[in-house]
């Protein structure tokens, strides 16, 4: 089986299937299928769409052996420098060799598309099994908790040659962390704010050598954007890229999971040591997400040093009080995906949902530049 047989993939910009026209909609579809036949058309079997955004789309395929392979495609409209992440990414996932961590396959350009091609990980990421189950217990926490450390410790410890060379994740968060039930198997995905650390742990330079040390640029960072949901107060302040950087991500997760939210903000009002964690364990999540620099440094050596041993406690299952939601909710007996709604315009879709007839005095033109304008 040959990659350099792939060729260009176009999928629209997201949109929502609600607001587009029959003619652009049945384009759309038309646009996937294309897609998955060309990719089938190279031996590839089980082929889907299993994610898009504004930088690029996601296929997912099984290859003649059986193995499960992610197809991910830049966006041809955009520019240079945003299309050149991929490559990027790419080459940081070409160098983490872990099994926490998908196997990198290759990396082909044609043309103004990259494309890259890795193992894919099976299994749901955990933003998705939190909102299904609510709370972790305190043993998955701590399960989860001693996994990640063991990735941190081997991307901090990581050496191009003989020299060290600590690598940045950047965006580790529960929608990156990929967990498969039948196989106990988790991965950390999405390398795309990915970089080599410029300090260490201590906040010394990075450097290979007294030449490279010297021709630096401490004024200025490499580090990229992760969620801001998650992300800790260096990172969000364009700081030097450090694993530090991993810890409070890190940090975030296991809060977030183990408190049902999907951000690190309540750790103020709702710190984790009210969450029925193991209280070593809590004290160390609540000092991490510490706003002062000095314990958060303190706490993230205290859980690279000890989280070994805390993950040797004995944690049983404890009977869960049912929390009855305040917002009614029921699902559905039918899995069926929703089919498009035909408007002749755009304009037609905002005046029909305008219940309240408040765009009665509105001209079409002003509405269709309100449309442009504020509602995109």
């Amino acid at each position: 089986m040959n990659p350099k047989q792939i060729r260009n993939f176009y999928i629209n910009e997201e949109q929502s299937v609600y607001l587009l026209s029959h003619h652009d909609a049945k384009k759309h579809r038309q646009w996937l299928n294309i897609c998955i036949k060309q990719l089938t058309l190279l031996g590839y079997s089980d082929v889907e769409l299993i994610g898009s955004g504004a930088f690029g789309f996601v296929f997912a395929g099984v290859d003649d052996e059986n193995l499960p392979w992610v197809f991910k495609f830049s966006r041809i409209t955009l520019a240079q420098s945003v299309r050149d992440r991929l490559e990027d990414e790419a080459y940081m996932l070409s160098q983490v060799k872990n099994p926490l961590v998908p196997k990198f396959y290759a990396f082909e350009r044609i043309k103004k598309q990259g494309i890259l091609m890795m193992e894919r990980a099976l299994g749901e990421d955990l933003e998705k099994i939190s909102i299904k189950q609510g709370r972790f217990s305190a043993a998955k926490v701590m399960a989860l908790a001693l996994r990640l450390r063991n990735v941190l410790l081997d991307l901090r410890e990581h050496k191009n040659g003989l020299s060290p060379r600590p690598i940045v994740h950047g965006d580790i968060k529960p929608s990156n962390i990929v967990y498969d039930e039948q196989t106990n198997k988790l991965s950390l995905v999405d390398w795309g704010s990915s970089v080599y650390a410029q300090i260490d742990a201590e906040g010394n330079p990075v450097a290979s050598n007294f030449m490279d040390l010297m021709s630096a640029d401490i004024s200025t960072t490499n580090a990229r954007m992760g969620d801001v949901y998650f992300i800790g107060d260096e990172q969000m302040s364009g700081g030097q890229s450090s694993p530090r950087f991993d810890e409070q991500g890190v940090a975030s997760t296991l809060y977030a999971l183990a408190s049902a939210q999907s951000c690190r903000f309540g750790a103020a009002v709702i710190p984790a040591t009210s969450l029925n964690l193991p209280m070593e364990l809590a004290r160390v999540i609540d000092g991490m997400l510490s706003k002062d620099k000095a314990t958060r440094d303190g706490a993230g050596d205290y859980f690279m040093r000890n989280m070994p041993t805390m993950a040797k406690a004995y944690l049983p299952e404890l009977p869960r009080k049912v929390i009855r939601p305040y917002i009614p909710y029921w699902f559905s007996e039918f899995d069926e995906h929703p089919d498009t709604v035909v408007y002749s315009s755009r304009k037609q879709f905002l005046r029909q949902a305008d219940h309240n007839q408040q765009l009665l005095d509105v001209n079409d033109a002003q509405l269709d530049r309100y449309y442009k304008e504020f509602l995109f």
